[in-house]
């Protein structure tokens, strides 16, 4: 059967603006999907099963993609089962969205199977009950996500810049990142990011100075060899360089691809994936 590609996001700009009642945070980010992906098949089955290679260090049940599928049976009673084998290559806790990739690829998937539109009410209501990410891969191109990060604007513009990757292997708990956070009780007014991509594609200098991430404070405070990898991606040639999510991966915008390529080869103690947008 033909393998799905479950595409990995970067976070181009990511505010959190304020706590909320309920005790999550509203955020401001775009979310851009990237080459990097994991190879999913996906067969009609009586059972639902789930197998990852390599592993994860969790049981299938835990796997999103697979609590994706137990959702989406349950919401439409009538349709079959499935068995999945996710092929990883998109990292485990880098901050790219991957479990949520999955689990919204193989919506999308059974979906396409069963006759289903992938951004009806149910299916977005089992998307954001599994994670605030996920809704966003339901739907192809670039958004602006607010709120949780589940509710989004999307838009199309081409990025021409070369992503390289550099993941150093650090595990960052996204719970304790928040926690690390200083938010004003009042919170703060969104930037208008999407203005402010659009004008850096021309103009690069402007996202450096317009486009931050508030997790990279406190995260390299804690983390110093990713805010090292930031540095180092500049001094290689990038026009730009984020922390994606609340880490720790690191990404750096390159004009050309043999630049990327150039750049990798300096950063011999962590992973490299050279990407385009996609």
């Amino acid at each position: 059967m033909p393998h799905i590609s479950s595409f990995a996001k970067i976070n181009l700009g990511l505010e959190v603006l304020r706590k909320r009642d309920d005790g999550f945070h509203d955020i401001n980010t775009i979310f851009a999907r990237i080459s990097l992906s994991d190879a999913i098949t996906i067969e009609t089955d009586n059972q639902l099963q789930c197998f990852c290679a390599p592993q994860l260090g969790i049981t299938p049940e835990q796997n999103l993609a697979y609590k994706a599928v137990e959702q989406y049976n349950k919401a439409f009673p009538n349709t079959e089962a499935a068995k999945i084998t996710i092929r990883k290559h998109i990292p485990n806790g880098a901050g790219l969205g991957g479990g949520s990739s999955n689990a919204a690829y193989v919506l999308r998937s059974l979906c396409n199977r069963d006759g289903i539109e992938p951004t009806s009410p149910k299916i977005l209501e089992i998307a954001t009950k599994l994670g605030s990410d996920i809704p966003y891969f339901l739907h192809d191109g670039l958004a602006v996500a607010t709120s949780k990060g589940e509710e989004l604007s999307y838009f199309t513009c081409s990025i021409p810049y070369h992503v390289l990757l550099v993941f150093p292997a650090l595990h960052v708990s996204t719970p304790w990142a928040y926690s690390q956070l200083h938010v004003h009780p009042e919170g703060k007014s969104a930037k208008p990011l999407r203005d402010i991509l659009l004008m850096g594609i021309s103009d690069p200098l402007h996202l450096r100075e317009y486009c931050s991430n508030d997790f990279e404070k406190p995260v390299f405070g804690h983390f110093p060899r990713l805010a090292e990898i930031k540095k180092s991606l500049y001094d290689t040639g990038a026009v730009f360089a984020l922390m994606s999510g609340s880490g720790s991966s690191v990404y750096g915008l390159f004009t050309t691809q043999a630049e990327a390529l150039k750049a990798a080869c300096t950063f011999s103690q962590e992973q490299t994936y050279v990407c385009t947008f996609v």
